[in-house]
């Protein structure tokens, strides 16, 4: 039986990795390329197992290579598969380009259908019956979201919705959440807001509360996180590391925040505990190989 259950996608990540990133019409070097199991659902899943959580993870992918490649690793990495579901389709690929300091550019190709018919949504909702937490992801089809969440509000399971694109949010969907994550440019987005600053965050957040969301996680990169609801509101610095990719980061932060939840950790100290985790991964080139265990999370802790 799965702690968590993760429903996102799932993709094949080519990443070259570069002294700088090119302009416009642009042309640079690579030094190595790279060939990573990676997509939303799939940095959660493997994340949380790397953490000892049970995960069961719900997604798409062809029955290609690269489909295979993607279900090699989540069997390696002990991530329950047994109702991933199989597409007649080519598996989503992800072309990324990343400079020395770890930042990038990123091409997605959706080609796997990003919809759950009623079939795969009983399916689904039979599994969230098991789990303590849901982590649903916005790459999936608006509608399949809607359903899901629906479903898993009435069996009171924990509701999390990680924003991994700009999206309207509809408002009963958001009153049936307990933790959004997402960054600036997308509670911009969600909220009609500009953001100019801290103050300018703390406002969309509390519009987001307002509509009744119950915990807010705005993610800022290296500088931080800050957390809004309705008692408290905090911001939690970010540690200064080397950065060597910052792919995956975001992924690996919302499961650490979840997995120090699940063992009891009060919000502040969950938030806290995946602003460490996401500083270890950041550290490392990929996906998978850089999210870290308890153990190197809890050694960076007590630096």
């Amino acid at each position: 039986m799965a702690e968590v259950l993760i429903i996102g996608s799932a993709a094949v990540s080519n990443v070259v990795y570069v002294d700088s990133l090119p302009s416009v019409s642009e042309s640079v070097t690579g030094s190595i390329m790279y060939k990573f199991p990676g997509g939303n659902g799939v940095n959660q899943a493997i994340s949380l197992t790397k953490l000892n959580k049970k995960a069961e993870l719900i997604t798409k992918v062809g029955k290609d290579d690269n489909g295979k490649i993607i279900l090699n690793a989540l069997k390696n990495e002990k991530v329950i598969i047994n109702n991933v579901l199989l597409s007649n389709k080519l598996t989503n690929v992800e072309q990324t380009t990343i400079d020395k300091n770890g930042n990038y550019y990123k091409t997605k190709l959706f080609y796997v259908e990003k919809t759950f018919n009623e079939e795969e949504i009983k399916k689904i909702a039979d599994c969230v019956k098991l789990c303590k937490y849901l982590i649903v992801n916005t790459d999936v089809d608006t509608d399949s979201i809607i359903e899901i969440i629906f479903k898993a509000y009435y069996t009171g399971k924990k509701i999390v919705l990680n924003v991994t694109n700009d999206v309207v949010l509809d408002k009963k969907l958001l009153s049936m959440v307990d933790y959004i994550a997402l960054n600036e440019k997308q509670l911009a987005f969600a909220t009609g807001s500009e953001i100019k600053g801290e103050s300018d965050i703390l406002e969309a957040g509390k519009q987001l509360i307002l509509k009744g969301v119950k915990n807010v996680l705005v993610k800022k990169g290296e500088k931080g996180v800050i957390f809004i609801n309705k008692q408290e509101v905090f911001k939690v610095v970010g540690k200064k590391v080397k950065t060597s990719d910052k792919q995956g980061a975001g992924d690996n932060f919302i499961s650490a925040f979840i997995s120090a939840l699940i063992d009891g950790k009060n919000i502040k100290d969950a938030v806290y505990y995946a602003n460490v985790s996401a500083s270890v991964t950041v550290q490392r080139k990929g996906t998978v190989p850089s999210f870290p265990t308890k153990e190197l999370i809890e050694k960076q802790m007590s630096k």
